[in-house]
């Protein structure tokens, strides 16, 4: 407009109340007028207020209507996330208290252990100092000590020369027992061997018996035990395969026996040689050493304090490398550790973060699908509210059904609205709906009394018309069989309206009433073929809404106020339903996945921090590992640097002393290792002596027991053949049975010999065992005489051994003690290290510098109790979300103003509604007025048209709003007719008086009709044709006609022609001028 882009409302709302709106009387059609007679009540209600202007009032109070209708959606929507909101509220109100009770319990927590470890640092410092002035008073009387011990050395050596004496003629009597003991043991031996040759003779006899019995039972059986043979061979190959491993065993055994005794012999030869090479070396050994003694005892004295220097040194050295050793290996241990832990970190990381997107995909298709179901419930409650309401229907079938429903009428027998009692499948909601009309509207009852009393009620109450359906006064006529059938199988045809739709049989008489003749058919163009074809009446409808009327008048196009119809609802409902109930079971699902996720996620979490705080300590240890190596590395330099000065001092001394303290050196150690080493020779050699009989027992009695065991796998291996021959022939199987009885029943005869044999020989041993006996007794009394005498010695030697022991003791402790203290001493300074360590890894700062003073221990335990119930507390309050806090604060914000906006919104429906009522008011208020204007041109219009008569405009009963216009007219000479009863000339030029009463109000620029004189005759048309003149001194008139008459009132005659096909020619001629060149 002006060349400004508009609204398309816009422009509408410009030509509303000129007549050209789309309610206008300005431009005016056949059809339209047509509409106008036989149309709605309503829509004649439209076209006064479209004269009137108050139309506009109709759309603002529509604009209203919708913006009511959207608020309160609003309304909801904004009340269904206010509660959201408010529930979301509360639960971040919980996990920010929680977040707010974890940082003031982690504050409390660090206070108190920044306190404890602050007092523990300081104490491990004092007695650290403590410790190294107790370590330099230990060494001072460590070196007294040392000087006492020598002395008492000197005093011992004397003793151990007679008591080595001593030891030599124990020792010749030894040699003699071990000769008697050597034979007995053989004796021994071969009477054991003898023995388990009888055990295993009688264990072979015992064998031979059963054999013979198992064989003699086989025997009797055989024809009928054939199967247990072979469960038998089984067993005895088992047995021989048993059997057979022991043999193999006993052999292994018996070959490593035989190498072991050869290996026992040639060291024991070899240990004999050295005990007597080593008794000659003794003697002269003693008179050395006795003499180097004495000659070097003064230089021994300054080697001996050089070597204890070197000792300490070379102990710190060891256990300072022993110790540097451990921490590499615990220190690459947890590098490797820390590695694993690292990997496993980052799986389970992974992992997490795996799950907590599938958690947040799940929550939002969760909270996708709530918000989906949310929305359908609204759709569905909607649905439901406009059924129950009956929106849609006017407002005496709604006032009427609702007054039913809530049982405020005495009414009975109303069973419902058509349109609820039908149900429509999809697709032929437009077409059904098109057919019925607003027949939908009726009501079905029971009996004709019944509408009756509906009727009256209507009419008391003044809520309007209803078109009421009586079952038992309702006529109607079904479509022939013939035709029904030939409707089915005829292209294009969806079918007989009645038979498509589904409804209760006992309502079958109205809905055949309704739609019995209703054809719906697939397009227009197949409704225009079928009318033209079928013979039947039926009314076609088209699936798009158009219709074809029995008497071929036509209907289509697009109605753009039709909203949605209560049939596309009940569907709408029905795929609510289904979808709501698919939606919820998606939810259901949704929650079990994510409630398992949740547990799994729960437990990776559990993983995942324990492998942080696993990967922190390893990393921890690794680092105080590493100072540990570095300080004790600058320590071990230290000691061998110090021990390179000893020994340069050491190179000194023994280059004054070298060949004296060489040879003293050598001779000492070879006499002491020589004392040593006797006894030890000595003991091995008798234990060497004694292995040796018992392996040569052992040897003899296996060897026999593996010759048995060979000779019963050899009886085995023959029943074996014998079975596997026995299996294939069965009467071989019984001759070698036989032959291994007589073989058993041999083998017993021999063994029992055998045995006897044995015996008398074992009769024989026993009586030289004894005799042998006797000779060791002997033996051991002259050998326990010459232990006492070296008991004696030894008890001396022990005497002077103990005196030594106890500075030598004492010396120890001491020095034990000093090594102890120096461990003390830096495990106290690794600890000193390792707490400054955590305390800057866990506060990020340096350790106070200032003592805190002393605290009870009432108080540590104190704050270490407190300590630890924090740290449950921390843990009992799980994982928390220090992000809740701040989200609670925005949320609450959220909430706030979402509550401000339903406050709003509130205000806004109530403003709306107020508007609503006062431009309702104002509509009655001014059709009111107009009504009577609108009546007396009517009336006037009507006289001079038909010249006489009456004419009125009455309202219909009801809702101020809805009630339509009826039309009452009186034809001259003629009592009050309704236009239904009157010509079809005589409806049309009524129509047109309307028409025409409305432009004598309310006067349009132009008035344009379309062929509406079509339907007149010549006496109406003739009428039309004048007032139409008259008319035409005021209003622009633009008419299209094929009437003559029409033409001749006309100035200006515009006429189409096609004086070429395809090709349209306009002729226009003015008929004053025409008249006027004609003369």
């Amino acid at each position: 407009l002006n060349k400004t882009r508009v609204r398309m409302k816009d422009i509408a709302s410009l030509f509303t109340g000129t007549g050209l709106g789309k309610k206008g009387y300005s431009i005016i059609s056949q059809g339209e007028l047509e509409q106008v007679l036989n149309g709605q009540a309503f829509e004649r209600r439209l076209i006064l207020e479209e004269a009137s202007g108050i139309i506009r009032y109709r759309q603002q109070r529509d604009e209203v209507n919708r913006r009511i209708s959207a608020t309160s959606n609003d309304l909801e929507r904004a009340g269904d996330i206010l509660a959201e909101l408010q529930t979301r509220r509360e639960e971040l109100n919980i996990k920010a208290e929680k977040a707010r009770t974890h940082v003031s319990l982690a504050e409390e927590c660090d206070r108190l252990e920044k306190q404890v470890m602050t007092f523990e640092y300081y104490r491990l410092q004092k007695d650290l100092q403590s410790k190294m002035e107790e370590l330099s008073d230990k060494k001072a009387v460590c070196a007294d000590v040392d000087q006492d011990i020598k002395k008492m050395q000197t005093t011992l050596s004397g003793t151990r020369e007679e008591l080595n004496q001593e030891r030599q003629g124990l020792q010749d009597l030894k040699e003699n027992k071990y000769e008697t003991n050597t034979r007995l043991n053989t004796m021994q031996g071969d009477y054991k061997i003898c023995e388990e040759k009888i055990k295993n003779w009688k264990e072979r006899i015992e064998s031979c018996t059963r054999d013979e019995n198992k064989y003699q039972s086989l025997l009797e059986k055989i024809n009928k035990d054939l199967g247990l043979v072979v469960n038998d061979l089984e067993r005895e190959e088992q047995s021989y395969a048993e059997r057979f491993q022991q043999v193999q065993e006993l052999q292994t055994e018996l070959e490593a026996m035989s190498q072991q005794g050869n290996s026992d012999r040639q060291a024991f030869e070899e240990l004999a040689r050295q005990i007597a090479e080593r008794n000659e070396q003794q003697t002269d050994m003693d008179q050395a050493v006795h003499a180097l003694e004495q000659d070097l005892k003064t230089n021994q004295e300054k080697k001996e304090r050089i070597q204890i220097h070197l000792e300490e040194v070379s102990g710190r050295i060891e256990a300072l490398n022993h110790t540097i050793a451990q921490l590499t290996g615990d220190q690459n241990r947890g590098i490797q550790e820390a590695g694993s832990a690292e990997a496993l970190l980052q799986s389970t990381e992974k992992q997490k973060n795996q799950l907590e997107a599938a958690l947040k995909k799940l929550e939002d298709e969760y909270q996708a699908d709530n918000h989906e179901i949310m929305n359908i419930n609204n759709r569905l409650a909607l649905i439901i509210s406009q059924e129950k309401n009956y929106t849609g229907y006017s407002e005496a079938v709604r006032l009427l059904m609702q007054s039913t429903r809530n049982r405020e009428n005495r009414l009975t027998g109303i069973v419902g609205v058509l349109g609820e009692l039908i149900d429509v499948p999809a697709g032929l909601e437009l077409a059904i709906e098109t057919a019925a009309g607003r027949g939908l509207e009726n009501i079905v009852v029971e009996s004709g009394r019944q509408a009756q009393s509906a009727i009256e009620y209507l009419k008391k109450q003044k809520w309007g018309r209803i078109t009421f359906l009586p079952l038992d006064l309702l006529k109607v006529q079904t479509v022939p069989q013939q035709i029904s059938q030939e409707m089915k199988t005829t292209e294009g045809v969806v079918g007989i309206a009645s038979q498509l739709v589904k409804f209760d049989q006992r309502y079958r008489k109205a809905v055949e009433y309704m739609l019995g003749r209703v054809l719906v058919v697939t397009d227009l163009d197949r409704s225009l073929l079928l009318y033209k074809k079928i013979k039947y009446p039926f009314r076609l409808v088209t699936l798009e809404g158009d219709t074809i009327n029995v008497s071929g008048a036509m209907a289509g196009g697009n109605n753009k106020k039709r909203g949605i119809s209560s049939f596309k609802l009940k569907n709408e409902e029905k795929n609510l339903q289904q979808k709501l109930a698919e939606k919820q079971q998606q939810m259901q699902d949704n929650r079990s996945r994510a409630a398992a996720l949740t547990e799994e996620l729960q437990q990776v979490v559990l993983a995942y921090n324990e492998g942080h705080e696993n990967l922190a300590r390893l990393r921890f240890q690794n680092e105080m590992q590493q100072q540990q190596i570095a300080q004790l590395s600058g320590e071990l330099i230290k000691a061998e640097a110090e021990k390179e000065q000893h020994e340069r001092d050491m190179e000194k001394v023994q280059t004054l002393l070298k060949q004296l303290k060489a040879g003293l050196a050598e001779t000492q150690a070879k006499y002491q290792q020589w004392l040593q080493e006797n006894t030890s020779f000595n003991e091995r050699m008798e234990k060497q002596k004694a292995g040796l009989e018992v392996y040569k027992r052992e040897y003899e009695v296996k060897k026999e027991r593996l010759n048995s065991y060979q000779d019963q796998l050899d009886l085995k291996k023959r029943e074996l053949d014998n079975i596997h021959k026995n299996i294939d022939r069965l009467e071989q199987i019984k001759k070698s049975y036989l032959e291994t009885l007589e073989q058993a029943a041999a083998m017993k005869k021999q063994l029992t010999t055998d045995i006897e044999q044995q015996t008398e020989r074992l009769q024989t041993i026993n009586n030289e065992m004894v005799i042998m006996q006797r000779q060791i007794a002997l033996l051991q009394t002259g050998i326990e005489a010459a232990r006492q005498r070296e008991k004696d010695y030894l008890e001396q030697i022990t005497a002077l051994q103990q005196g030594l022991d106890n500075p030598t003791e004492k010396l120890d402790g001491l020095r034990n003690n000093i090594r102890n203290l120096e461990i003390s001493i830096a495990r106290a300074e690794t600890e000193l290290t390792g707490y400054i360590g955590r305390w800057q890894e866990r506060f990020n700062s340096g350790m106070p510098p200032n003592d805190p003073g002393v605290l009870s221990g009432r108080e540590i335990r104190e704050n270490k109790r407190r300590i630890a119930i924090l740290h449950e507390q921390i843990e009992d309050l799980g994982a928390v979300d220090p992000g809740s806090i701040k989200e609670y604060e925005e949320v609450s914000e959220r909430c706030d103003f979402l509550d401000k906006q339903f406050n709003d919104l509130t205000e806004a429906r109530t403003s709306l509604t107020t508007l609503l009522e006062e431009t309702e008011k104002l509509m009655v208020q001014e059709f009111q007025q107009f009504m009577v204007l609108a009546n007396q041109s009517f009336n006037k219009t009507f006289k001079e048209i038909f010249g006489g008569g009456e004419a009125r405009l009455s309202l219909d009963k009801g809702n101020a709003f809805e009630a339509g216009i009826e039309i009452n007219v009186k034809m001259p000479g003629k009592r009050n007719q309704s236009l239904n009863l009157l010509s079809g000339g005589e409806r049309a030029l009524t129509c047109i008086a309307f028409i025409f009463a409305l432009l004598r109000l309310r006067p349009a620029p132009f008035c344009l009709l379309d062929e509406i004189d079509a339907a007149l005759d010549e006496i109406n048309l003739v009428r039309f044709s004048k007032f139409l003149q008259d008319m035409a001194r005021e209003i622009q008139f633009i008419v299209i006609t094929h009437r003559q008459v029409t033409i001749q009132a006309g100035e200006n005659v515009y006429g189409v022609t096609m004086p070429e096909e395809g090709i349209s020619a306009v002729l226009s001629i003015n008929l004053g001028k025409a008249e006027t060149m004609a003369g």
